[in-house]
């Protein structure tokens, strides 16, 4: 039987830090391992820095039988990489009117290049399924015209909803929701299968659009492996150090998942117990947005909560294998999974839920699996959960729950794939 030939489109790979590249590296190399002939179709090694710093562990994750090739983006691309340092670039677009503008996203440069190259490579080498990931939706339509020329199947992924996110940190203008709603209906008509990381996700668009039924399916976006090699893995923490630490990684969405219940109950809790900083700590490691750094110096928070810059992902492993506890902030929408909630899964450590809507999915996985505790995210709620903790009067996770673990591994899901490009490619 002839391999079947998998070209792989995305605008986030290595050796980009970010979620989305690492996951990209994981389904790539899996493919390949499963003997698939796969190719990916991406942005040169400076465009995708534009805006993260680079990932190493990617190099040591990806298959070296994984045939990439790069193209430079537009004339956005060159505009951002003159425009400051990365961080700063990022909030300059989020607050520029201009980005109403840029349709479907800031990558809208990079559709034409990608497209010219990607016609390249399948002059010969013809694809037998195209699979496009999202964010950014750029890259959706690049598979789709690519799939509509060489008139071949086309799969697209999606790791946040596109029109209908309610936890987007980019504010859009209610003609742009418009426009891209349009648009979006009009891609997905042509698509052959559709990829959403939960449960309300799928029932959400299956609601919007009706005749994805039978086309789309729900693979989870997990990073964390049951082959992951933890040589690379040491413990960060200081012996004698006998505080109850408390780590949350990634960056903070304060438009999506606000920490400052959370810091204002620290700000009681402080006040009732001066010495409260002896016994906990709370560890903010990677992006943080100017206003939470400075409500933690405001009210005097710096000794209990303590914020690490970015760092590398083998380092962030670090920090979470050196928690007592692990945080997650819920997302405002419910119907996204942050993609750390799996790599907490895969610690087997305490978890902390602060949840924004009641019910949402990344609470219902951690009381199925019995991963830690679910509580509001809104400051009374907070302090009552410390209060019991201090009083010795919480009831701790067993990891024995209703859904085994394992469940949510990235062998598991990944398979779901292998099955689902044979299953389309064979109909």
């Amino acid at each position: 039987m002839a391999a079947l030939k998998i070209l792989i489109v995305t605008c986030t790979f290595a050796p980009q830090a970010s979620p989305n590249a690492t996951y990209s590296v994981r389904i790539a190399s899996y493919l390949t391992e499963m003997g698939g002939d796969v190719r990916v179709l991406t942005l040169s090694g400076r465009d995708l820095l534009a805006f993260t710093p680079p990932e190493p562990s990617l190099s040591r994750l990806s298959s070296p039988r994984v045939y990439v090739e790069r193209v430079d983006g537009g004339i956005i691309r060159r505009l951002l990489r003159k425009s400051g340092n990365q961080k700063d670039r990022i909030q300059k677009l989020k607050i520029n009117p201009l980005v109403q503008l840029l349709i479907p996203d800031p990558y809208m440069d990079c559709i034409f290049p990608l497209i010219r190259r990607g016609l390249a490579m399948t002059r010969l080498w013809r694809p037998s399924i195209i699979f496009s990931i999202a964010y950014p939706w750029s890259s959706h339509i690049v598979g789709y015209i690519l799939a509509h020329i060489r008139k071949t199947k086309w799969v697209a992924y999606y790791g946040d909803p596109w029109t209908y996110n309610p936890a987007s940190d980019i504010p859009r203008a209610t003609w742009r929701k418009w426009v891209d709603a349009w648009l979006e209906k009009r891609l997905l008509h042509r698509a052959s299968g559709v990829v959403v990381t939960t449960e309300k996700t799928k029932s959400l668009y299956l609601k919007m659009f009706p005749f994805l039924t039978g086309k789309i399916e729900v693979v989870r976006a997990i990073h964390f492996s049951n082959r992951d090699n933890s040589e690379f893995i040491n413990d960060i923490r200081t012996p004698g150090d006998k505080r109850l630490w408390i780590v949350h990684s990634g960056r903070i969405y304060r438009g999506a998942r606000s920490p400052e219940p959370l810091l204002r109950a620290l700000r009681e809790l402080l006040a009732e117990h001066p010495d409260l900083d002896a016994k906990i700590v709370v560890w903010l490691v990677g992006e943080v947005d100017s206003q939470t750094c400075d409500q933690i110096e405001q009210w005097h928070l710096g000794s209990i909560v303590k914020i690490v810059p970015w760092v590398p992902h083998d380092e962030v492993q670090q920090w979470i294998r050196s928690a007592d506890w692990l945080l997650l902030i819920g997302n405002r929408g419910g119907i996204q999974v942050p993609s750390k909630l799996y790599e907490y899964l895969g610690v087997r450590k305490p978890i902390l839920v602060l949840q924004e809507v009641a019910e949402d999915e990344a609470s219902r996985i951690v009381k199925d699996v019995d991963a830690g505790w679910v509580i509001d995210n809104d400051e009374q709620s907070i302090i009552q959960f410390f209060r019991s903790f201090l009083e010795n009067q919480i009831h701790y996770p067993t990891y024995q729950g209703a859904i085994p673990v394992e469940t949510f591994s990235l062998e598991t899901n990944l398979e779901r794939y292998w099955n689902m490009l044979q299953q389309i490619v064979q109909t």
